[in-house]
């Protein structure tokens, strides 16, 4: 399935504010700028090849990486000590995408083959496969707001390749299972939970439109908020969910829904956004480089001709997953605050 991202945009539904209506501006100090960088290259053997999807961790001392890669001990890494190491967990985790945890000994992992695996603090176990039968289950994120309340979202793609449809799975703190929602030609790529609206949303993308799409998920209600050609994302930041949709920042309420919070298109570097700690103290995709934005402008902090895969915030330091398509290296560039 096609999952290339356009960048044309046509919006459907009229955004109807651009004032604050959440619970009043941000009151946080503008986020500093002077970082000390380094880059870490995830050191692979002649001949073997991987690509990060995924990054979490409990701290700048522990963090764990996943992805893609020829072999399954390059599919799974562990940061400690100041590096990086590869792990071997004994099952396949072929094309692991993304992690998500509560803890260090509560970490999830899911594939895109349909696996979902758990660490205890002390070793990876597989839950198994949950593709349902005649459909491969492609998981591309996995978000929740505690561990009885967890979600992993992405397609089932049927194998004789006739069509494909958006899927969410719930965990209620014992067992997973799928949420009975319409049947729609959708891709999930993103997810976070809104506070003060106490609502969840996700981010899809449907292939052969080329569209991505906004939805407000309730119980097992989808309802579409937003559509665009636009590249688009949903990120978290205290709480309060956030939509990036081309060069516009989207925040929402209970009564005007949708509605412009930041527009970004006066600042020609910008090209999107990781995450943030406040919304004066986010991170930036820019055109050559890793940006940031204090409330007031966009400097680069991080100059580089990488390609960004996805990033871990604590509260002085930012890791960054990266990759050279042209030689295949990996590498995780850390921004952390000068002392």
């Amino acid at each position: 399935m096609v999952q290339k991202i356009c960048l044309l945009i046509t919006v459907l539904i009229l955004i109807t504010s651009c004032k604050d209506n959440g619970t009043g501006p941000d009151t946080h100090e503008p986020g500093r700028r002077d970082y000390v960088w380094t880059a870490d290259t995830l050191k692979l053997p002649y001949g073997e090849f991987a690509t990060i999807w995924g990054i979490w961790g409990t701290d700048p001392n522990n963090i764990w990486a996943s992805g893609s890669g020829s072999s399954n001990q390059y599919r799974l890494w562990h940061y400690s000590n100041g590096k990086w190491n590869s792990v071997e967990i004994g099952f396949s985790i072929l094309d692991a995408r993304k992690l998500f945890g509560f803890g260090n000994n509560n970490i999830w992992l899911g594939t895109a083959l349909g696996i979902i695996a758990h660490y205890d603090g002390i070793k990876w176990t597989s839950l198994g496969d949950f593709s349902p039968s005649g459909e491969d289950l492609v998981m591309q994120g996995l978000w929740g707001t505690s561990e009885n309340d967890l979600y992993a979202f992405g397609f089932l793609d049927k194998r004789d390749r006739t069509g494909y449809r958006g899927c969410i799975m719930k965990y209620n703190g014992s067992k997973w299972s799928f949420l009975s929602i319409d049947t729609l030609s959708l891709n999930f790529l993103s997810m976070g939970y809104d506070k003060d609206a106490q609502k969840y949303f996700l981010h899809a993308y449907q292939s052969e439109s080329g569209l991505q799409f906004i939805y407000e998920l309730s119980g097992n209600k989808l309802t579409k908020l937003f559509e665009s050609k636009e590249e688009t994302k949903v990120f978290n930041m205290n709480n309060k969910a956030y939509f990036m949709v081309g060069k516009k920042i989207y925040k929402y309420s209970n009564n005007d829904g949708l509605y412009v919070w930041k527009d970004f298109s006066s600042f020609k570097i910008y090209a999107g956004i990781f995450e943030g700690r406040s919304e004066k103290d986010i991170f930036t995709i820019n055109w050559g480089g890793i940006g940031h934005y204090n409330g007031d402008d966009i400097v680069m902090l991080y100059q580089t001709d990488l390609w960004f895969r996805c990033s871990l915030i604590f509260d002085k330091e930012i890791f960054v997953a990266c990759k050279n398509f042209q030689t295949g290296v990996n590498v995780i560039a850390r921004g952390k605050l000068n002392n």
